[in-house]
């Protein structure tokens, strides 16, 4: 038989590179979500009210969302591989720090850490690939390496319920130890490093305005309706992020490359899709702090119990991507937006109907549904961010629109804990009603998002989605 009639096989370099790659995006997906279904016991190990416990999770958005613009220059300064293993071994050291936390302030302090390893990983884990394979192999290769990233997030619920409820919360953060191991072993065997050309100057003191301008507003959410700190303090903290935003504002109009380009704003597609799109996610980002604490709180199920209850509703975002891009040709993204944006308003008070009670196969039904409308919003959101870019605006484009991203969940789980804080002060514990007024109130923020989304142009999107 000759050679032209044998079968064509992709090299094994194009699929054991990325999925060697894609190690550290796998533990950092899978710590992304394992968090959520342990804030209880770990309230209870730490000795704090489990609002309290938010902290972990918007200190580590927060890092995420600082230092991802830096990413790409360290990547170009010190070489993908060797920056990638570097952010690996940090995650994984910060992991068991973690671990060992004996009070909340010290395990906010290593979650930070957590975050700032976390936001080397994906852009750097991409320009690898970039650098690796020629572009006709790129999307072969990138599809490899996000199946492992994919899967990570959606396992987090279960993996986490599970290790919590049959051993302790502590490991959910152990097990990472061997995957980042592993994941340096492999690295420094399969992937070789690309040379890059010297990268321009970055722009560190626009980076250190906006940094503290963000991790000033994100504290001070964090501190409304609680007695985190005084109220004076408050005070001080929402000005000097006002200053610095101001300042930062100020300041980028006058540098010729800054940290995070605000004149992209200027884009009506691009604009819509980071500030209104924050507004909504605010309000669904919210729900993988607060859904599982419902479950556990409100209605006392254990966290395996609750943890398969979010492993359905990544499931559902999950099943919406086969059939994602034919609505998205079909509706185009304005009306997709908009009829999703009022649906979600109407999920997200819904969840006040439920309770222990309920029929678990209307709650699991309730959340796959709601799982995947979430993720419908968050794709069209970043279809919408893309629509007008430039190849030369692309990448400072994606750099605002991933920090604007992490920085609004953050900010909508902080203000998902202020309001359950706030509700539930009179009780000598969180109760199951305490929950309600969260939910509405969430409700409003894809309201509000709605009208923003209202004034795209009917025709918004169109070269990318082919509506």
């Amino acid at each position: 038989m000759s050679d032209s009639s044998e079968p064509v096989r992709p090299a094994p370099r194009s699929v054991i590179m990325p999925l060697t790659v894609a190690g550290g995006l796998f533990m950092e997906g899978l710590d992304s979500t394992i968090i959520a279904t342990s804030l209880p016991q770990m309230a209870r190990s730490l000795e704090v009210s489990p609002t309290y416990l938010s902290l972990a999770i918007t200190s580590y958005l927060l890092s995420l969302a600082v230092f991802t613009p830096i990413s790409g220059w360290l990547a170009d300064r010190f070489g993908g591989r060797r920056l990638y293993c570097f952010a690996i071994a940090a995650f994984t050291v910060s992991s068991a720090l973690c671990a060992l936390s004996p009070n909340l302030e010290f395990l906010v302090a290593t979650r930070i850490l957590q975050g700032v390893a976390g936001a080397l990983m994906a852009p750097v884990a991409r320009l690898i690939l970039l650098r690796s394979f020629p572009k006709s192999d790129y999307i072969k290769a990138t599809n490899y390496m996000v199946m492992p990233a994919l899967i990570g997030p959606m396992a987090g619920p279960v993996v986490g319920g599970f290790i919590t409820e049959y051993f302790s919360w502590r490991w959910i953060f152990l097990i990472n130890i061997p995957i980042g191991i592993a994941s340096i072993h492999l690295i420094l065997r399969l992937v070789q490093e690309v040379p890059a050309r010297r990268p321009p100057p970055f722009d560190f003191p626009g980076f250190v305005i906006v940094g503290a301008g963000f991790a000033m507003a994100q504290f001070w959410l964090e501190c409304v309706g609680r007695n985190i700190i005084a109220v004076s303090a408050q005070i001080v903290l929402f000005a000097g992020s006002v200053a610095a935003f101001f300042g930062y504002r100020q300041y980028a109009r006058g540098h010729p490359n800054p940290a995070l380009d605000l004149k992209l704003f200027s884009i009506p597609s691009f604009s819509i899709s980071v500030l209104w799109g924050s507004v909504a996610r605010m309000g669904i980002g919210a729900s993988p702090f607060l859904l599982p604490l419902l479950f556990q709180v409100g209605f006392g199920f254990d966290p395996f119990h609750a943890g398969i209850l979010m492993f359905v509703s990544t499931s559902g975002a999950f099943f919406m991507r086969v059939g994602f891009s034919r609505v998205i040709r079909i509706w185009g993204l304005r009306r997709v937006l908009v009829l999703n944006s009022a649906i979600l308003a109407v999920m997200l008070p819904g969840f006040i109907l439920f309770h222990a009670a309920t029929s678990h196969w209307l709650l699991v039904s309730y959340v796959f549904l709601f799982g995947f409308m979430r993720s419908i919003q968050f794709l069209s959101l970043s279809l919408l961010s893309y629509a007008d870019l430039t190849v030369e605006t692309i990448s400072k484009g994606t750099s605002i629109f991933t920090v604007g991203q992490r920085l609004s969940m953050g900010a909508g789980v902080a203000v998902a804990g202020g309001l359950l804080t706030i509700f539930a002060s009179g009780n000598a514990k969180i109760m199951e009603t305490d929950f309600h007024p969260v939910f509405a109130i969430l409700g409003l923020f894809e309201l509000i998002a709605l009208w923003g989304f209202w004034r795209l142009h009917p025709m918004a999107g169109r070269e990318i989605t082919g509506a």
